[in-house]
């Protein structure tokens, strides 16, 4: 038989290859996610208080044109 040495399995490799793709997960959580969110939460109200403006002038212009046909 054929010695297989370098197909090995080394379990403490593979525990720290884990612990650190935990870490960089949570670092990028944290500082990355996080503003991320933030930024986007921000420019969503933006737009919703656009929609909601344009949602009043289209109010108004339709009571003004119900107004000048009578």
């Amino acid at each position: 038989m054929q010695n297989l040495e370098v197909i090995s399995v080394n379990i403490w490799q593979i525990v720290i290859s884990l612990l650190n793709l935990l870490l960089l997960f949570l670092v990028v959580k944290k500082f990355l996610f996080g503003p991320i969110r933030k930024i986007l939460a921000k420019r969503q109200r933006e737009i919703d208080v656009h929609y909601d403006q344009a949602k009043q002038a289209e109010l108004d212009a339709q009571r003004d044109r119900a107004e000048w046909e009578s």
